[in-house]
């Protein structure tokens, strides 16, 4: 698909979930230079993201997807190079969604770089989310 559609698509799926931001489409030969592409291309005018959120690579261990560890590694090289934090959120399939409230739960930060208080933030600003409220 040509990246216009894509973003098209992206953003009806955006207003369907009411997430405000925007999107940005980035069409690449290979996963590995589209997210290279996306970390240092991003942003609106004066405002960068700050933040690379990404799932753990499970299919590596398959036969699925041989390449994915190396692409999550790619990953993390490139976002400590653009001196990005980067979060890796523990079993993100299983996220609620915008239609499945979440009361219960934890939210288990590991504190493993100075990061001037994100990560202490980080928690407190998802609990505020509606999903889980």
């Amino acid at each position: 698909c040509p990246p216009h559609v894509l973003s098209q698509t992206l953003k009806h799926l955006m207003d369907k979930e009411r997430v405000k931001g925007f999107c940005q489409c980035i069409v690449a030969q290979k996963p590995r230079e589209g997210i290279s592409h996306m970390i240092q291309s991003s942003g609106l005018g004066g405002m960068k993201p700050n933040t690379v959120v990404m799932g753990w690579p499970h299919a590596w261990r398959q036969s699925e997807d041989p390449q994915a560890w190396k692409t999550f590694i790619n990953t993390v090289r490139v976002t400590t190079a653009a001196h990005l934090a980067l979060l890796v959120p523990k079993n993100i399939s299983l996220f609620p969604n915008n239609s499945e409230p979440c009361s219960e739960g934890y939210i288990d930060v590991w504190w493993i770089v100075h990061d001037g208080g994100m990560l202490m933030l980080l928690p407190f600003l998802l609990r505020q989310h509606k999903v889980a409220s």
